[in-house]
Protein backbone atom coordinates (compact mmCIF):
# COMPACT_ATOMS: atom_id res chain seq x y z
CA UNK A 1 0.00 0.00 0.00
CA UNK A 2 1.04 3.38 -0.23
CA UNK A 3 1.82 5.38 2.18
CA UNK A 4 -1.02 7.78 3.26
CA UNK A 5 -3.98 6.10 1.20
CA UNK A 6 -6.24 3.66 2.45
CA UNK A 7 -7.04 1.61 -0.57
CA UNK A 8 -10.69 0.27 -0.16
CA UNK A 9 -12.18 -2.86 -2.14
CA UNK A 10 -14.80 -1.83 -4.16
CA UNK A 11 -16.88 -5.13 -3.32
CA UNK A 12 -20.61 -5.60 -5.54
CA UNK A 13 -22.27 -8.79 -6.05
CA UNK A 14 -24.33 -8.34 -9.28
CA UNK A 15 -25.87 -4.89 -9.93
CA UNK A 16 -29.48 -4.91 -9.26
CA UNK A 17 -31.23 -1.74 -11.40
CA UNK A 18 -32.99 -0.81 -7.67
CA UNK A 19 -32.10 -1.60 -4.09
CA UNK A 20 -33.86 -5.04 -2.48
CA UNK A 21 -35.87 -4.04 0.36
CA UNK A 22 -34.98 -3.81 3.75
CA UNK A 23 -34.45 -6.04 6.22
CA UNK A 24 -36.31 -5.64 8.98
CA UNK A 25 -33.58 -3.12 10.21
CA UNK A 26 -34.41 -0.63 12.80
CA UNK A 27 -33.61 2.88 12.36
CA UNK A 28 -30.13 3.02 14.68
CA UNK A 29 -27.21 1.74 12.41
CA UNK A 30 -26.11 -1.85 13.36
CA UNK A 31 -22.35 -2.02 14.82
CA UNK A 32 -19.96 -4.87 14.12
CA UNK A 33 -17.12 -6.12 14.61
CA UNK A 34 -14.25 -9.09 15.07
CA UNK A 35 -15.69 -10.61 18.70
CA UNK A 36 -11.64 -11.45 19.68
CA UNK A 37 -10.58 -8.23 17.95
CA UNK A 38 -6.86 -6.53 19.34
CA UNK A 39 -5.98 -3.21 18.89
CA UNK A 40 -4.64 -2.00 15.42
CA UNK A 41 -6.19 -4.62 13.35
CA UNK A 42 -7.99 -1.94 11.41
CA UNK A 43 -10.90 -4.41 10.86
CA UNK A 44 -13.51 -2.78 7.97
CA UNK A 45 -10.67 -1.00 5.78
CA UNK A 46 -12.13 -2.99 3.50
CA UNK A 47 -16.00 -4.23 3.03
CA UNK A 48 -17.80 -5.81 0.60
CA UNK A 49 -21.65 -7.32 0.78
CA UNK A 50 -24.34 -9.07 -0.96
CA UNK A 51 -28.21 -9.43 -0.16
CA UNK A 52 -27.81 -11.27 3.26
CA UNK A 53 -24.03 -11.58 3.81
CA UNK A 54 -21.34 -8.65 4.83
CA UNK A 55 -17.61 -9.17 4.76
CA UNK A 56 -15.38 -7.09 6.55
CA UNK A 57 -11.26 -7.27 6.21
CA UNK A 58 -9.06 -6.61 9.11
CA UNK A 59 -5.28 -6.91 7.05
CA UNK A 60 -3.18 -5.19 10.25
CA UNK A 61 -4.67 -8.42 12.49
CA UNK A 62 -2.39 -10.31 14.26
CA UNK A 63 -2.78 -14.05 13.94
CA UNK A 64 -0.86 -16.11 16.13
CA UNK A 65 2.91 -14.89 16.51
CA UNK A 66 2.55 -13.36 12.72
CA UNK A 67 2.07 -9.72 13.09
CA UNK A 68 0.12 -8.06 9.88
CA UNK A 69 -1.21 -11.24 8.72
CA UNK A 70 -4.29 -10.54 8.74
CA UNK A 71 -8.23 -12.19 8.23
CA UNK A 72 -11.30 -11.59 7.34
CA UNK A 73 -15.04 -11.73 9.18
CA UNK A 74 -18.24 -12.73 7.42
CA UNK A 75 -21.67 -11.33 9.18
CA UNK A 76 -24.96 -12.89 7.69
CA UNK A 77 -28.79 -11.31 8.55
CA UNK A 78 -30.14 -14.43 9.76
CA UNK A 79 -33.25 -14.19 12.29
CA UNK A 80 -33.42 -10.55 11.74
CA UNK A 81 -30.46 -9.76 12.96
CA UNK A 82 -26.50 -9.75 12.00
CA UNK A 83 -24.80 -12.68 13.29
CA UNK A 84 -20.79 -13.78 12.60
CA UNK A 85 -20.97 -16.44 10.47
CA UNK A 86 -17.24 -17.45 9.92
CA UNK A 87 -13.25 -15.96 9.90
CA UNK A 88 -11.69 -16.08 6.99
CA UNK A 89 -7.67 -16.90 7.23
CA UNK A 90 -5.59 -18.21 4.20
CA UNK A 91 -4.09 -21.45 4.21
CA UNK A 92 -0.59 -20.55 3.91
CA UNK A 93 -0.63 -17.40 6.09
CA UNK A 94 2.29 -15.40 7.43
CA UNK A 95 3.35 -12.35 8.57
CA UNK A 96 2.92 -8.90 6.74
CA UNK A 97 0.60 -10.72 4.48
CA UNK A 98 -2.08 -7.98 4.83
CA UNK A 99 -4.74 -10.29 4.32
CA UNK A 100 -7.92 -8.50 4.08
CA UNK A 101 -7.09 -5.14 2.70
CA UNK A 102 -9.47 -6.04 -0.11
CA UNK A 103 -12.38 -8.26 -0.21
CA UNK A 104 -15.14 -9.16 -2.34
CA UNK A 105 -18.35 -11.37 -2.34
CA UNK A 106 -20.80 -12.90 -4.91
CA UNK A 107 -23.34 -15.27 -3.71
CA UNK A 108 -21.67 -18.15 -2.28
CA UNK A 109 -18.27 -16.80 -3.28
CA UNK A 110 -15.99 -14.43 -1.02
CA UNK A 111 -12.34 -13.63 -2.30
CA UNK A 112 -9.69 -11.59 -0.51
CA UNK A 113 -6.44 -9.81 -1.03
CA UNK A 114 -3.35 -10.34 0.59
CA UNK A 115 -1.06 -8.02 -1.53
CA UNK A 116 1.83 -7.77 0.86
CA UNK A 117 2.06 -11.77 0.60
CA UNK A 118 5.31 -12.99 -0.52
CA UNK A 119 6.71 -15.55 -2.85
CA UNK A 120 9.84 -16.89 -1.62
CA UNK A 121 12.33 -14.44 -1.27
CA UNK A 122 9.34 -11.75 -3.77
CA UNK A 123 8.07 -9.89 -0.95
CA UNK A 124 5.12 -8.08 -1.75
CA UNK A 125 4.38 -10.18 -5.10
CA UNK A 126 0.54 -10.46 -3.30
CA UNK A 127 -1.75 -13.35 -3.85
CA UNK A 128 -5.42 -13.40 -3.51
CA UNK A 129 -7.37 -16.20 -1.88
CA UNK A 130 -10.90 -17.52 -2.72
CA UNK A 131 -13.41 -19.03 -0.12
CA UNK A 132 -16.66 -20.77 -0.99
CA UNK A 133 -19.50 -21.41 1.39
CA UNK A 134 -21.75 -24.35 2.14
CA UNK A 135 -24.63 -24.01 4.35
CA UNK A 136 -22.98 -21.54 7.19
CA UNK A 137 -19.40 -22.77 6.44
CA UNK A 138 -16.44 -20.69 4.26
CA UNK A 139 -13.50 -23.02 3.18
CA UNK A 140 -10.84 -22.08 0.82
CA UNK A 141 -11.00 -23.24 -2.87
CA UNK A 142 -7.76 -21.46 -4.31
CA UNK A 143 -4.92 -19.23 -4.30
CA UNK A 144 -4.56 -16.78 -6.92
CA UNK A 145 -1.32 -15.65 -8.08
CA UNK A 146 -0.37 -13.80 -11.39
CA UNK A 147 1.75 -15.78 -13.77
CA UNK A 148 4.06 -13.33 -14.13
CA UNK A 149 4.36 -12.32 -10.45
CA UNK A 150 7.51 -10.76 -9.12
CA UNK A 151 8.27 -8.76 -5.89
CA UNK A 152 6.30 -5.24 -5.10
CA UNK A 153 4.04 -6.16 -7.40
CA UNK A 154 1.14 -5.55 -4.59
CA UNK A 155 -1.37 -8.44 -6.69
CA UNK A 156 -4.12 -8.25 -4.12
CA UNK A 157 -4.32 -4.45 -3.49
CA UNK A 158 -7.73 -4.44 -5.02
CA UNK A 159 -10.37 -7.00 -5.70
CA UNK A 160 -13.95 -8.18 -7.41
CA UNK A 161 -16.10 -10.25 -8.60
CA UNK A 162 -18.78 -11.01 -10.91
CA UNK A 163 -20.64 -14.82 -11.23
CA UNK A 164 -17.37 -17.18 -11.82
CA UNK A 165 -14.74 -13.69 -13.09
CA UNK A 166 -12.73 -12.15 -10.58
CA UNK A 167 -10.39 -9.23 -11.04
CA UNK A 168 -7.18 -8.33 -9.14
CA UNK A 169 -5.40 -5.50 -9.43
CA UNK A 170 -1.47 -5.14 -8.65
CA UNK A 171 -0.55 -1.60 -8.77
CA UNK A 172 2.89 -1.96 -8.09
CA UNK A 173 3.64 -3.84 -11.44
CA UNK A 174 6.12 -2.77 -13.11
CA UNK A 175 5.93 -2.41 -17.80
CA UNK A 176 9.49 -3.01 -18.65
CA UNK A 177 11.58 0.15 -17.21
CA UNK A 178 8.05 1.97 -16.13
CA UNK A 179 7.91 1.40 -12.04
CA UNK A 180 4.56 1.38 -10.22
CA UNK A 181 2.49 1.29 -14.00
CA UNK A 182 0.52 -1.33 -12.51
CA UNK A 183 -1.86 -4.08 -13.84
CA UNK A 184 -4.70 -5.81 -13.50
CA UNK A 185 -5.31 -9.72 -13.67
CA UNK A 186 -8.87 -11.64 -14.36
CA UNK A 187 -9.63 -15.51 -13.66
CA UNK A 188 -12.13 -17.26 -14.67
CA UNK A 189 -13.97 -20.29 -12.59
CA UNK A 190 -14.82 -23.39 -13.99
CA UNK A 191 -16.18 -25.92 -11.60
CA UNK A 192 -14.05 -25.10 -8.62
CA UNK A 193 -10.81 -24.77 -10.68
CA UNK A 194 -9.68 -20.96 -11.00
CA UNK A 195 -7.58 -20.53 -14.24
CA UNK A 196 -6.03 -16.83 -15.45
CA UNK A 197 -8.03 -15.39 -18.12
CA UNK A 198 -6.23 -12.33 -18.89
CA UNK A 199 -3.62 -9.83 -18.00
CA UNK A 200 -4.98 -6.25 -18.68
CA UNK A 201 -3.11 -2.87 -18.87
CA UNK A 202 -3.94 0.55 -20.05
CA UNK A 203 -2.77 1.32 -23.57
CA UNK A 204 -1.01 4.65 -22.85
CA UNK A 205 0.73 3.15 -19.38
CA UNK A 206 3.59 4.83 -17.77
CA UNK A 207 5.42 4.95 -14.73
CA UNK A 208 3.74 5.94 -11.57
CA UNK A 209 0.23 5.24 -13.04
CA UNK A 210 -0.74 3.03 -10.31
CA UNK A 211 -2.88 1.24 -12.63
CA UNK A 212 -5.00 -1.26 -10.60
CA UNK A 213 -5.05 0.40 -7.69
CA UNK A 214 -8.68 0.19 -7.47
CA UNK A 215 -11.51 -2.73 -10.04
CA UNK A 216 -14.96 -3.47 -10.61
CA UNK A 217 -16.34 -5.84 -12.42
CA UNK A 218 -19.39 -5.94 -14.25
CA UNK A 219 -21.50 -8.12 -16.99
CA UNK A 220 -18.44 -8.97 -19.37
CA UNK A 221 -16.78 -5.32 -18.06
CA UNK A 222 -14.15 -4.55 -15.92
CA UNK A 223 -13.49 -0.88 -14.54
CA UNK A 224 -9.99 -0.22 -13.40
CA UNK A 225 -8.47 2.67 -11.22
CA UNK A 226 -4.98 4.93 -12.23
CA UNK A 227 -5.01 7.74 -9.81
CA UNK A 228 -1.58 8.24 -10.34
CA UNK A 229 -2.01 8.75 -14.01
CA UNK A 230 -0.34 12.29 -15.75
CA UNK A 231 -3.00 13.78 -18.18
CA UNK A 232 -1.59 16.24 -20.38
CA UNK A 233 1.10 16.87 -18.08
CA UNK A 234 -0.77 17.34 -14.83
CA UNK A 235 1.01 14.97 -12.81
CA UNK A 236 -1.39 12.36 -10.45
CA UNK A 237 -4.81 13.66 -12.37
CA UNK A 238 -5.64 10.05 -12.44
CA UNK A 239 -8.02 7.92 -15.30
CA UNK A 240 -10.08 5.17 -15.07
CA UNK A 241 -10.08 2.64 -17.58
CA UNK A 242 -13.17 0.39 -19.44
CA UNK A 243 -12.20 -3.15 -20.68
CA UNK A 244 -15.03 -5.22 -22.38
CA UNK A 245 -14.56 -9.04 -22.89
CA UNK A 246 -15.63 -10.82 -25.76
CA UNK A 247 -15.49 -14.47 -25.53
CA UNK A 248 -12.84 -14.96 -24.08
CA UNK A 249 -10.52 -11.89 -25.00
CA UNK A 250 -10.56 -8.52 -23.45
CA UNK A 251 -10.21 -5.12 -24.87
CA UNK A 252 -9.72 -1.78 -23.76
CA UNK A 253 -13.12 0.11 -24.55
CA UNK A 254 -12.21 4.04 -22.99
CA UNK A 255 -10.14 6.12 -20.54
CA UNK A 256 -11.93 8.13 -18.86
CA UNK A 257 -10.88 11.33 -17.19
CA UNK A 258 -12.92 14.43 -14.93
CA UNK A 259 -14.06 17.13 -17.41
CA UNK A 260 -12.69 19.33 -14.68
CA UNK A 261 -9.30 17.52 -13.70
CA UNK A 262 -6.10 18.38 -12.70
CA UNK A 263 -2.76 17.50 -11.22
CA UNK A 264 -3.03 15.70 -7.87
CA UNK A 265 -6.65 14.83 -8.25
CA UNK A 266 -6.08 11.12 -8.02
CA UNK A 267 -8.81 10.08 -10.07
CA UNK A 268 -9.68 6.65 -9.72
CA UNK A 269 -9.27 5.83 -6.26
CA UNK A 270 -12.16 4.70 -6.17
CA UNK A 271 -14.38 2.79 -9.32
CA UNK A 272 -17.38 0.80 -9.20
CA UNK A 273 -19.29 -0.66 -12.07
CA UNK A 274 -22.87 -1.26 -12.68
CA UNK A 275 -24.97 -1.68 -15.56
CA UNK A 276 -23.72 1.18 -17.96
CA UNK A 277 -22.83 3.15 -15.16
CA UNK A 278 -19.53 4.11 -13.45
CA UNK A 279 -18.76 5.83 -10.09
CA UNK A 280 -14.95 7.13 -9.76
CA UNK A 281 -13.64 8.87 -6.72
CA UNK A 282 -10.89 11.33 -6.56
CA UNK A 283 -10.06 11.74 -2.84
CA UNK A 284 -7.72 14.85 -3.60
CA UNK A 285 -9.79 16.93 -5.41
CA UNK A 286 -9.72 20.89 -4.60
CA UNK A 287 -13.04 22.62 -4.27
CA UNK A 288 -12.51 26.18 -3.90
CA UNK A 289 -9.94 27.06 -1.16
CA UNK A 290 -10.17 23.66 0.06
CA UNK A 291 -7.48 21.36 -0.66
CA UNK A 292 -8.01 17.35 -0.70
CA UNK A 293 -11.78 18.02 -0.41
CA UNK A 294 -12.68 15.21 -2.72
CA UNK A 295 -15.05 14.77 -5.46
CA UNK A 296 -17.22 11.70 -6.80
CA UNK A 297 -17.48 11.48 -10.72
CA UNK A 298 -20.44 9.40 -12.34
CA UNK A 299 -20.26 8.33 -16.06
CA UNK A 300 -22.83 6.53 -18.20
CA UNK A 301 -21.86 4.70 -21.28
CA UNK A 302 -23.83 4.61 -24.61
CA UNK A 303 -22.94 1.87 -27.39
CA UNK A 304 -19.08 2.33 -26.90
CA UNK A 305 -19.09 5.90 -25.88
CA UNK A 306 -18.70 7.20 -22.15
CA UNK A 307 -19.78 10.41 -20.89
CA UNK A 308 -19.88 12.11 -17.54
CA UNK A 309 -22.97 12.32 -16.28
CA UNK A 310 -22.62 13.93 -12.98
CA UNK A 311 -19.67 15.67 -10.46
CA UNK A 312 -20.99 14.54 -6.63
CA UNK A 313 -19.62 16.37 -3.62
CA UNK A 314 -20.20 16.86 -0.01
CA UNK A 315 -23.34 19.53 0.24
CA UNK A 316 -20.20 20.08 3.82
CA UNK A 317 -17.53 19.06 2.16
CA UNK A 318 -14.64 21.02 3.85
CA UNK A 319 -10.52 20.39 3.29
CA UNK A 320 -8.73 16.63 4.12
CA UNK A 321 -12.13 15.29 3.85
CA UNK A 322 -11.11 12.75 1.47
CA UNK A 323 -14.41 12.34 -0.31
CA UNK A 324 -14.22 9.72 -2.71
CA UNK A 325 -11.64 7.54 -0.96
CA UNK A 326 -14.17 4.93 -1.31
CA UNK A 327 -16.86 4.01 -3.63
CA UNK A 328 -20.02 1.79 -4.92
CA UNK A 329 -22.52 2.00 -6.93
CA UNK A 330 -25.45 -0.23 -7.71
CA UNK A 331 -28.60 1.04 -10.01
CA UNK A 332 -29.56 4.47 -9.02
CA UNK A 333 -28.12 4.46 -5.55
CA UNK A 334 -24.33 5.54 -5.25
CA UNK A 335 -21.89 5.79 -1.86
CA UNK A 336 -18.56 7.56 -1.41
CA UNK A 337 -16.44 7.55 1.77
CA UNK A 338 -15.11 10.79 2.92
CA UNK A 339 -13.00 9.11 5.71
CA UNK A 340 -10.56 12.00 7.29
CA UNK A 341 -13.72 14.32 7.42
CA UNK A 342 -13.84 16.15 11.04
CA UNK A 343 -17.18 15.95 12.26
CA UNK A 344 -17.78 18.88 15.01
CA UNK A 345 -14.51 19.23 17.24
CA UNK A 346 -13.59 15.13 15.83
CA UNK A 347 -10.62 15.24 13.26
CA UNK A 348 -10.84 11.98 11.00
CA UNK A 349 -14.34 10.88 12.27
CA UNK A 350 -15.06 10.36 9.02
CA UNK A 351 -18.43 9.84 7.28
CA UNK A 352 -20.17 8.29 4.45
CA UNK A 353 -22.74 9.97 1.48
CA UNK A 354 -25.29 8.57 -0.45
CA UNK A 355 -26.70 9.53 -3.54
CA UNK A 356 -29.74 8.86 -5.80
CA UNK A 357 -30.54 9.29 -9.34
CA UNK A 358 -33.73 10.48 -11.05
CA UNK A 359 -33.79 10.80 -14.99
CA UNK A 360 -29.84 12.27 -15.26
CA UNK A 361 -30.03 14.64 -12.22
CA UNK A 362 -28.57 12.99 -8.83
CA UNK A 363 -29.30 14.28 -5.56
CA UNK A 364 -27.66 14.05 -2.03
CA UNK A 365 -30.14 11.69 -0.05
CA UNK A 366 -27.89 10.81 3.20
CA UNK A 367 -25.30 11.65 5.05
CA UNK A 368 -24.39 8.48 7.54
CA UNK A 369 -22.15 8.77 10.55
CA UNK A 370 -21.22 6.27 13.01
CA UNK A 371 -23.08 5.71 16.89
CA UNK A 372 -19.38 6.13 18.43
CA UNK A 373 -18.77 9.68 17.32
CA UNK A 374 -15.06 9.90 17.75
CA UNK A 375 -11.91 11.40 16.39
CA UNK A 376 -10.00 9.29 14.55
CA UNK A 377 -12.51 6.79 13.43
CA UNK A 378 -11.88 7.22 9.54
CA UNK A 379 -15.41 5.93 8.83
CA UNK A 380 -15.72 5.79 5.15
CA UNK A 381 -13.01 3.79 4.60
CA UNK A 382 -15.20 1.67 2.89
CA UNK A 383 -18.67 1.48 1.89
CA UNK A 384 -21.03 -1.52 -0.19
CA UNK A 385 -24.37 -2.05 -0.49
CA UNK A 386 -26.18 -5.01 1.28
CA UNK A 387 -29.72 -4.84 -0.24
CA UNK A 388 -31.34 -1.36 0.64
CA UNK A 389 -28.86 -1.71 3.32
CA UNK A 390 -25.24 0.50 3.19
CA UNK A 391 -22.08 -0.56 5.32
CA UNK A 392 -19.92 1.47 6.01
CA UNK A 393 -16.10 1.00 7.75
CA UNK A 394 -14.45 2.34 10.14
CA UNK A 395 -11.38 1.19 9.79
CA UNK A 396 -9.31 2.59 12.75
CA UNK A 397 -12.58 3.45 15.25
CA UNK A 398 -11.19 2.41 19.38
CA UNK A 399 -13.00 -0.22 20.44
CA UNK A 400 -13.13 -0.58 24.14
CA UNK A 401 -10.13 -0.20 25.35
CA UNK A 402 -8.51 -1.08 21.66
CA UNK A 403 -7.15 2.09 19.49
CA UNK A 404 -6.92 1.25 15.77
CA UNK A 405 -9.44 -2.11 16.18
CA UNK A 406 -12.07 -1.17 13.82
CA UNK A 407 -15.81 -1.58 13.22
CA UNK A 408 -18.28 -1.19 10.50
CA UNK A 409 -21.65 -0.14 10.91
CA UNK A 410 -24.82 -1.37 8.92
CA UNK A 411 -27.83 1.17 7.76
CA UNK A 412 -31.13 0.21 7.14
CA UNK A 413 -33.30 1.92 4.34
CA UNK A 414 -34.88 3.83 7.84
CA UNK A 415 -32.09 6.61 7.97
CA UNK A 416 -32.36 8.89 10.59
CA UNK A 417 -32.01 12.64 9.86
CA UNK A 418 -29.16 14.57 8.82
CA UNK A 419 -29.82 18.52 8.39
CA UNK A 420 -27.07 18.87 5.79
CA UNK A 421 -28.46 22.69 5.07
CA UNK A 422 -28.46 24.92 7.74
CA UNK A 423 -30.54 28.26 7.98
CA UNK A 424 -28.72 31.19 7.67
CA UNK A 425 -28.56 34.14 9.40
CA UNK A 426 -29.61 37.40 6.92
CA UNK A 427 -30.22 40.78 7.68
CA UNK A 428 -33.46 42.31 5.71
CA UNK A 429 -35.19 45.48 4.63
CA UNK A 430 -38.96 46.07 5.96
CA UNK A 431 -40.33 45.60 2.61
CA UNK A 432 -38.53 42.28 1.30
CA UNK A 433 -39.65 38.61 2.66
CA UNK A 434 -37.40 37.01 4.15
CA UNK A 435 -36.56 32.87 3.15
CA UNK A 436 -35.37 30.51 5.66
CA UNK A 437 -34.50 27.37 4.36
CA UNK A 438 -33.20 24.21 5.04
CA UNK A 439 -32.44 20.53 3.92
CA UNK A 440 -32.41 17.47 5.45
CA UNK A 441 -31.07 13.79 4.67
CA UNK A 442 -32.35 10.67 5.64
CA UNK A 443 -35.43 8.77 5.55
CA UNK A 444 -38.51 10.67 3.73
CA UNK A 445 -41.31 11.89 4.75
CA UNK A 446 -40.33 14.65 6.74
CA UNK A 447 -41.98 17.00 8.55
CA UNK A 448 -41.06 20.53 9.34
CA UNK A 449 -41.72 22.92 12.27
CA UNK A 450 -40.36 25.96 12.59
CA UNK A 451 -40.03 27.78 15.96
CA UNK A 452 -38.57 31.35 16.91
CA UNK A 453 -37.92 33.68 19.77
CA UNK A 454 -37.26 36.95 20.11
CA UNK A 455 -33.97 36.96 21.18
CA UNK A 456 -31.15 34.46 23.06
CA UNK A 457 -32.16 35.81 26.40
CA UNK A 458 -35.38 34.50 25.69
CA UNK A 459 -34.93 31.08 26.30
CA UNK A 460 -38.60 29.60 25.36
CA UNK A 461 -39.04 28.74 21.09
CA UNK A 462 -42.38 29.38 20.27
CA UNK A 463 -43.87 27.51 17.34
CA UNK A 464 -44.07 29.68 13.86
CA UNK A 465 -48.02 29.81 13.07
CA UNK A 466 -49.53 30.18 9.68
CA UNK A 467 -50.48 34.30 9.67
CA UNK A 468 -49.87 36.21 11.99
CA UNK A 469 -47.33 36.19 15.10
CA UNK A 470 -46.56 38.10 17.87
CA UNK A 471 -44.66 37.79 20.85
CA UNK A 472 -41.35 39.93 22.86
CA UNK A 473 -42.94 43.38 21.21
CA UNK A 474 -42.46 41.83 17.74
CA UNK A 475 -44.74 40.59 14.63
CA UNK A 476 -44.65 39.04 11.55
CA UNK A 477 -46.48 37.63 9.25
CA UNK A 478 -45.56 33.53 8.19
CA UNK A 479 -45.86 31.14 5.17
CA UNK A 480 -45.08 27.90 4.69
CA UNK A 481 -44.19 27.04 8.32
CA UNK A 482 -44.48 23.47 7.79
CA UNK A 483 -41.84 23.31 5.04
CA UNK A 484 -38.42 23.33 4.53
CA UNK A 485 -38.65 26.85 3.49
CA UNK A 486 -39.81 29.69 5.85
CA UNK A 487 -41.21 33.00 4.57
CA UNK A 488 -41.29 35.71 6.77
CA UNK A 489 -42.81 39.34 6.16
CA UNK A 490 -44.51 42.22 7.60
CA UNK A 491 -42.40 42.72 10.24
CA UNK A 492 -42.63 45.34 13.28
CA UNK A 493 -41.15 45.88 16.92
CA UNK A 494 -41.04 48.51 19.32
CA UNK A 495 -37.25 48.72 18.92
CA UNK A 496 -35.70 48.89 15.88
CA UNK A 497 -32.32 48.77 17.54
CA UNK A 498 -32.92 45.45 18.44
CA UNK A 499 -32.41 41.77 16.25
CA UNK A 500 -35.61 41.04 15.31
CA UNK A 501 -36.13 37.37 16.14
CA UNK A 502 -33.82 33.85 15.85
CA UNK A 503 -35.82 30.74 14.12
CA UNK A 504 -34.68 27.55 13.86
CA UNK A 505 -36.55 23.95 12.67
CA UNK A 506 -37.54 21.22 13.82
CA UNK A 507 -37.66 18.21 11.31
CA UNK A 508 -38.95 14.78 12.46
CA UNK A 509 -39.39 11.19 10.63
CA UNK A 510 -39.87 7.71 11.45
CA UNK A 511 -36.62 7.36 13.17
CA UNK A 512 -36.76 10.56 15.31
CA UNK A 513 -36.30 13.88 15.03
CA UNK A 514 -33.31 16.39 14.63
CA UNK A 515 -33.50 20.31 15.27
CA UNK A 516 -31.53 22.99 12.94
CA UNK A 517 -28.65 25.38 14.23
CA UNK A 518 -31.15 28.64 15.19
CA UNK A 519 -30.47 31.39 12.18
CA UNK A 520 -31.18 35.14 13.22
CA UNK A 521 -33.29 37.90 11.12
CA UNK A 522 -31.75 41.37 11.42
CA UNK A 523 -34.05 44.25 10.38
CA UNK A 524 -32.61 47.34 8.55
CA UNK A 525 -35.58 49.42 9.36
CA UNK A 526 -33.95 52.26 8.21
CA UNK A 527 -33.01 50.54 4.77
CA UNK A 528 -35.68 52.28 2.53
CA UNK A 529 -34.69 51.35 -0.49
CA UNK A 530 -33.68 47.71 0.69
CA UNK A 531 -29.90 48.20 -0.92
CA UNK A 532 -28.34 47.21 2.78
CA UNK A 533 -27.03 50.89 2.88
CA UNK A 534 -28.44 54.08 5.03
CA UNK A 535 -27.49 56.62 2.79
CA UNK A 536 -29.14 59.57 0.88
CA UNK A 537 -31.47 58.06 -1.18
CA UNK A 538 -33.01 56.67 1.89
CA UNK A 539 -32.83 60.19 3.13
CA UNK A 540 -35.08 61.20 0.00
CA UNK A 541 -37.51 58.41 1.17
CA UNK A 542 -37.96 59.58 4.84
CA UNK A 543 -38.37 63.06 3.97
CA UNK A 544 -40.98 62.52 1.88
CA UNK A 545 -42.96 60.93 4.58
CA UNK A 546 -41.85 62.77 7.49
CA UNK A 547 -43.49 65.28 5.40
CA UNK A 548 -46.66 63.83 5.20
CA UNK A 549 -46.10 63.01 9.09
CA UNK A 550 -49.32 60.70 9.69
CA UNK A 551 -49.08 57.04 8.29
CA UNK A 552 -52.64 57.08 7.05
CA UNK A 553 -52.18 60.26 5.05
CA UNK A 554 -52.74 59.62 1.28
CA UNK A 555 -49.79 58.68 -0.29
CA UNK A 556 -47.71 57.48 2.66
CA UNK A 557 -46.05 54.21 1.43
CA UNK A 558 -47.69 51.03 2.72
CA UNK A 559 -47.27 49.73 6.03
CA UNK A 560 -45.75 53.00 6.54
CA UNK A 561 -41.80 51.98 6.69
CA UNK A 562 -40.87 55.58 7.72
CA UNK A 563 -42.36 54.91 11.21
CA UNK A 564 -39.15 52.77 12.88
CA UNK A 565 -40.96 53.39 16.72
CA UNK A 566 -44.41 51.96 15.09
CA UNK A 567 -46.44 54.84 16.99
CA UNK A 568 -48.58 55.69 14.21
CA UNK A 569 -46.43 58.93 13.02
CA UNK A 570 -43.44 59.92 11.52
CA UNK A 571 -41.80 62.34 13.43
CA UNK A 572 -38.53 64.02 14.98
CA UNK A 573 -38.39 60.24 17.30
CA UNK A 574 -38.15 58.69 14.10
CA UNK A 575 -35.77 61.42 12.24
CA UNK A 576 -33.34 60.41 15.27
CA UNK A 577 -33.39 56.52 14.79
CA UNK A 578 -32.38 57.44 10.88
CA UNK A 579 -29.98 59.80 11.76
CA UNK A 580 -27.87 57.02 13.56
CA UNK A 581 -28.50 54.63 10.80
CA UNK A 582 -27.05 57.16 8.68
CA UNK A 583 -24.07 57.88 10.40
CA UNK A 584 -23.48 54.27 10.96
CA UNK A 585 -23.84 53.64 6.30
CA UNK A 586 -24.31 49.83 6.28
CA UNK A 587 -26.91 47.83 7.83
CA UNK A 588 -26.35 45.48 10.98
CA UNK A 589 -25.03 42.27 10.38
CA UNK A 590 -26.93 39.23 12.20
Amino acid sequence: MREGLVRVALVLAPAVAALMPARGQSCAPIQVSASSGTANDNFATATGASTDTVVCGAPNRKVGANAFQGQAFVFRFVSAAWNPEGTLTASDGAANDTFGSSVAIAGDTIIVGAPGKASGTATYQGAVYVFTRSGATWTQQAKLTASDGAAGDNFGCSVAIFGDTAIVGAYGKSGGANFYQGAAYVFVRTGSSWTQQAKLTASDGAANDFFGVSVSLGLDAAAIGADGKTISGATAQGAAYVFKRTGTAWAQQARLVAQDGVAGDYFGTSVSLSGSSLAVGALYKASGANAYQGAGYVFLSSGVSWTQQAKLTASDGGAFDYFGSSCVLSGDSVAFGAPNQTIGANPAQGSAYVYVRSGATWTQQSKLLSAAGLADEWFGASVAFAGSAAVTGAAQQKVGPNVGQGAAYIFGSNIPINIIQQPVSVTNCTQTATAMTITAAGTGPFNYQWQWRAAPAVPAWIPVAAGLNSGGARTFTAANTTGPSLSISGYSQTSGALPFAEFRCLVSNTCGNATSNAATLQVCWCDLNCDQLVDDLDFVFFSGAYNLFECTEPGMPASCPSDFNFDGVVDDVDFAIFATAYDALACPTP
